[in-house]
């Protein structure tokens, strides 16, 4: 496997994006989760669903991206669905480390 600069660069601009993607999401998520009770803020519910469209559309524009960028180089195919899992694992563990983190600190 040739393990490129512009390779590893690329590895790691993509898990940048997708841990921020995120991040995001987990932000929308706890504006709605924090105002549940509060009906007269829907204002916020507004803010809440756009923030979660925009990390998900964030979220989905990386990994068509990096799956385009990683088919142009020479890595194996099984290597660029490794990588995507590992994203994909990734992102899905920062999202619930900062929601219980979020849930701990509230209780």
């Amino acid at each position: 496997m040739d393990l490129s600069d512009n390779l590893v660069k690329g590895i790691f601009d993509n898990m940048r994006n997708l841990v921020l993607s995120s991040v995001i999401i987990s932000t929308g998520i706890l504006i709605a989760k924090n105002n549940l009770n509060d009906t007269s803020e829907l204002y916020l519910y507004v803010i809440a669903g756009y923030t979660i469209l925009a990390g998900l559309g964030l979220f989905a524009l990386n990994v068509v991206h990096a799956w385009k960028k990683f088919q142009e180089t020479s890595l194996a195919r099984y290597a660029v669905i490794a990588l995507s899992i590992t994203y994909a694992l990734v992102a899905l563990e920062v999202f619930r480390a900062l929601w219980l983190g979020r849930v701990a600190v509230g209780t």
